[in-house]
């Protein structure tokens, strides 16, 4: 078990307790079936609960995570009172922040971390991803614009991977199901996360310029 400590105050943190995805455990699944030495490419890291157990089961790969890290005083947010009396209150005893993210991730050598907003910050990017998972923003435009530049670097046979596929994110049910029969095929869906699979008809519906 791999802990971090600080000395000032004597305080010892247990990254490791800081949880995943709910689903992990499918995505887990998917992360085996990929080929030797993947690529994997993560958009929305918050705290890398998900980041170190892909890295963990996988690391041979290498993984790209990214996150604007731009919640202010307010990273609390996204999950609320299972983060004040989990992960603040048992298991860091201190706000949470992007370093205590840094902190988390930076515990495995396989991990790239990149802050800014996705698919901006990563104009430049050229390399094939064998597993796109996609956590960020889960609102349009910004949804779409991931989804439309991302999902190109996907190898046929690779995956997307899409959280929070549900009635509360109306717009990730939208783009995910547009996509569904449009050189992507669904091959698991478990609560809220939902895999595609890119298929031979990709190229034919979107030929390479």
């Amino acid at each position: 078990m791999l802990y971090i400590m600080e000395i000032q105050g004597l305080k010892i943190i247990d990254y490791s307790k800081i949880d995943a995805i709910p689903e992990i455990d499918p995505l887990l699944v998917i992360t085996k079936l990929l080929p030797p030495n993947p690529v994997i490419v993560e958009i929305g890291t918050y705290l890398g609960g998900t980041t170190v157990k892909l890295a963990d089961a996988r690391p041979d790969a290498t993984i790209t995570t990214i996150d604007c890290c731009n919640h202010g005083d307010n990273w609390n947010e996204p999950y609320n009172e299972y983060v004040q009396t989990y992960v603040v209150e048992q298991v860091l005893h201190d706000k949470i922040s992007k370093q205590h993210l840094l902190n988390n991730i930076c515990r495995f050598n396989n991990i790239k971390f990149i802050e800014g907003y996705s698919p901006a910050c990563a104009s430049d990017w050229t390399t094939e991803i064998d597993l796109y998972f996609e956590d960020g923003d889960h609102e349009n435009p910004n949804l779409h614009k991931n989804l439309q530049f991302w999902s190109k670097f996907v190898k046929v046979g690779g995956y997307l991977v899409a959280h929070d596929y549900g009635e509360v994110c109306p717009d990730v049910i939208a783009e995910i199901d547009k996509m569904i029969g449009n050189g992507w095929t669904k091959v698991l869906q478990e609560r809220l996360l939902i895999v595609l699979q890119k298929n031979d008809n990709f190229y034919k519906i979107f030929p390479v310029a």
